[in-house]
């Protein structure tokens, strides 16, 4: 298969697009009374509910680090990289997208595989899982 000229943008688009979701569903969530019925539990509920809006925000800002127009020749942050198994997006850990038949995971740099892939070059092998996998374009 092919690999989409534009598909690191799609991605980096994507991602931001799930962040916002994020962002916009836990701004709402805190916004509850906090003094209603079950005060203690509801402020429990509220102090999560912060703590993911800060993680979503967090998880913006990294993405706002990217920079996807830079050449490489070393896996770094904004990566696309492809082995002949996988696609991996290193960028923030969402996991598996699908978009138009193209199967990439978003996998955030401190991940076990992020840790693995950084620094590595096309042709370089790495081990995940038990499997060797060999590294064979990076965009």
């Amino acid at each position: 298969m092919t690999i989409p000229a534009d598909i690191k943008q799609q991605l980096l688009s994507h991602l931001y697009h799930a962040i916002d979701l994020k962002i916009a569903n836990e701004t709402k969530s805190t916004a509850g009374d906090k003094y209603e019925t079950g005060r203690a539990m509801m402020q429990a509920e509220q102090e999560k509910s912060e703590a993911r809006l800060a993680q979503s925000l967090y998880l913006k800002n990294v993405l706002s680090t990217i920079k996807i127009e830079e050449s490489q020749h070393k896996v770094k942050m904004g990566s696309l990289v492809s082995t002949a198994d996988h696609h991996y997006f290193i960028s923030i850990g969402i996991g598996k997208i699908v978009m138009d038949d193209f199967l990439v995971y978003a996998i955030s740099p401190e991940s076990p595989i992020g840790r693995l892939l950084l620094g590595k070059k096309v042709n370089d092998d790495f081990v995940f899982n038990g499997n060797v996998q060999k590294i064979i374009r990076i965009g």
